[in-house]
């Protein structure tokens, strides 16, 4: 098995900054390379009792809400096997 960096698409940063008016690397870990969902959900600062999905498809729209959420699972260091490792 082996690991295999995956940044953001220039896609992601451009929609990032669309909906958030903010750079996406802000909110990347510099260690893990990864979306540090903690970290945007401490600058989103939702109220106590609603979630930071609730929060931004209420303030942000549906998009906004894939857009975290494919960011949280598709960057980042992954573990590949087999032919992924070769890509």
């Amino acid at each position: 098995m082996r690991t295999k960096i995956v940044p953001p698409t220039d896609e992601q940063r451009r929609n990032f900054v669309k909906y958030f008016r903010k750079p996406l690397q802000e909110f990347i870990d510099p260690q893990l390379l990864d979306f540090d969902i903690i970290k945007f959900d401490d600058w989103l600062n939702p109220p106590d009792g609603t979630s930071t999905r609730e929060f931004i498809l209420e303030h942000y729209g549906a998009m906004a809400v894939v857009l975290v959420e494919n960011l949280i699972r598709d960057i980042g260091i992954k573990f590949v096997t087999g032919s992924e490792a070769d890509e």
